[in-house]
């Protein structure tokens, strides 16, 4: 099968628009931050990964807060064939710290679906919480679906 194909394959078997319904929770993602994880992304930023690695922050090191603003793509995964759109909105609440080494769990919910212009949209409303259960960061997305 080509790889053409193979896409049409995979978003046919995913749900589309249509499926999606508010109230959906999604999740959860539960993974360690690993250093390797801090500096990789760091490096691909335009600031210096030392305040973050070397524990002039904290000292343990800490991750940035930006560093799982994509994770909304994992938790969607299977709930939406994600026919990349355009992001429309993206907001970032830091709480507290996430610490290198920590476990984090990523769990959230489709908290709207509307129709604007012609387009498809979602929003969905996420949060990062540490192995004890606090909360770390919350985030709400919306983006079109094409």
């Amino acid at each position: 099968m080509g790889s053409n194909a193979a896409a049409e394959s995979i978003a046919q078997s995913e749900p589309g628009w249509d499926q999606l319904k508010v109230g959906l929770h999604v999740g959860p993602l539960t993974y360690e931050v690993t250093r390797k994880m801090v500096s990789e992304f760091c490096a691909a930023m335009p600031f210096e990964a030392g305040p973050y690695l070397d524990g002039s922050l904290d000292a343990a090191g800490i991750m940035p807060p930006t560093m799982l603003a994509t994770d909304y793509i994992p938790l969607l995964k299977g709930h939406l064939h994600l026919g990349w759109g355009l992001m429309s909105r993206h907001s970032i609440r830091s709480l507290k710290p996430v610490r290198i080494g920590d476990t984090v769990t990523v769990s959230g919910v489709i908290s709207d679906k509307f129709e604007k212009k012609g387009r498809h949209y979602w929003t969905l409303d996420y949060s990062v919480s540490n192995a004890a259960g606090e909360r770390c960061l919350e985030s709400t997305i919306t983006c079109s679906v094409d």
